[in-house]
């Protein structure tokens, strides 16, 4: 079964480089470093498919984050591997992985002090519910998704595609907003 998981993941994965062919990674965070409230979604490489989660915070004179909240949600870690494949327990979480791995895709946009409350309303709501994991319906992407949504950004109609697409898709929706209110 894990080979079944793989090859659906090679699959993935060679549909999202042909399908982002010539697009430059990168991430909007303004002309200079104003300081100011900023949401930054983020993807990362992983075994399988990657993942996609946000940093939510205040942008410092030097353009660091100084971050309220760094989330993403993905399955409880007791699933295993084949349980992922259907509905499971999710969690919302930042980890390790996080932490230590470089992303492969950034998106960020500065937000009026509503728009981070409500994207730190939503993180919050969403950890201590604890929803269902589900790789085809209720995934990173759907998350991340939804926090855009709290800050009232577009979130892209397609989550179920790998996060370093999906964090492209977000910008590519949100091109036009200078912020969110």
């Amino acid at each position: 079964m894990r080979g079944w998981v793989i090859a659906l993941g090679g699959a993935l994965l060679a549909s999202a480089l042909l399908a982002s062919a010539g697009s430059a990674p990168g991430w909007a965070a303004g002309k200079g470093h104003r300081r100011g409230y900023v949401i930054e979604f983020r993807s990362r490489p992983g075994e399988y498919f990657g993942h996609a989660y946000v940093v939510v915070g205040r942008q410092t004179g030097s353009g660091r984050i100084r971050a309220t909240r760094k989330a993403g949600f993905m399955p409880d870690p007791s699933a295993s591997e084949i349980e992922t494949l259907g509905r499971v327990k999710g969690r919302v979480a930042f980890t390790a992985e996080d932490r230590g791995t470089p992303a492969d895709e950034r998106y960020r946009v500065r937000v009026s002090k509503a728009a981070h409350d409500r994207a730190v309303a939503r993180i919050d709501a969403n950890s201590r519910r604890r929803p269902t994991f589900g790789l085809f319906d209720q995934n990173c992407n759907t998350f991340v998704g939804k926090i855009a949504e709290a800050a009232r950004l577009a979130a892209p109609d397609n989550d179920v595609t790998l996060p370093r697409d999906y964090v492209r898709a977000l910008r590519a929706r949100n091109a036009r907003t200078a912020a969110a209110d």
